[in-house]
């Protein structure tokens, strides 16, 4: 299978303690009772603190992440293309800042190993070096491929690192981009609290 476009240039910027105690049957019945709505109670409030801590999340229709602190919402920037959405650190690296584009291509399913060589013979032919496989990872459940690589565009080299996860009849490529001078660690942290905070939405 040829995947064409599948990758969007990445933006390139200059710039509980529970206590009950009884001894006869109407305690014990009081004291289960009690456990049983302090039970509810507390997963009443995980949910609660579940949808807070989704008050942030960015997304579409199909897919909602949370962007890391100070990361601006980008998608209407016309240099975007056919991303669904994007998102660019405010604070550049050196004169490149970092950001995260996704796109969807309808298409059928295809095994991880699949996408992962579809993913390298792609950057290859776009002039990438150094393309690597990494472990797949889970995007909300979704064993993914992960192939990071470097480029130099218009005399400036960054780093990219892109899951592509499959989910209800499409890919999504998620791709993030980082300066030159990124701690490879630091690019794994952010990438994986974006991807860990993703969730399916359809």
């Amino acid at each position: 299978m040829t995947f064409r476009r599948l990758l969007v240039l990445p933006l390139l910027l200059l710039a509980a303690l529970l206590v009950g105690c009884g001894s006869d049957d109407s305690d014990s019945d009081s004291s289960s009772t009690s456990s049983d709505s302090d039970s509810q109670s507390d997963a009443a409030d995980d949910e609660d603190a579940k949808q807070e801590d989704r008050d942030d999340a960015v997304g579409t229709d199909d897919f909602s992440f949370i962007a890391p602190d100070g990361w601006e919402d980008i998608s209407d920037d016309p240099t975007v293309g056919r991303a669904e959405i994007a998102y660019r650190d405010e604070d550049a690296v050196g004169s490149f800042a970092a950001n995260v584009n996704v796109i969807r291509t309808p298409g059928p399913k295809m095994s991880v190993s699949d996408l992962e060589e579809a993913g390298i013979a792609e950057l290859e032919a776009g002039g990438f070096q150094d393309v690597r496989a990494d472990d797949p990872y889970k995007v909300d459940g979704v064993r993914s491929a992960v192939v990071s690589s470097t480029a130099t565009q218009q005399g400036i080299t960054y780093q990219t690192r892109q899951y592509y996860a499959q989910y209800d009849g499409a890919y999504y490529i998620i791709t993030f981009s980082f300066s030159p001078d990124e701690d490879e660690d630091e690019i794994i942290d952010v990438s994986e609290s974006v991807i860990d905070s993703w969730r399916w939405e359809s």
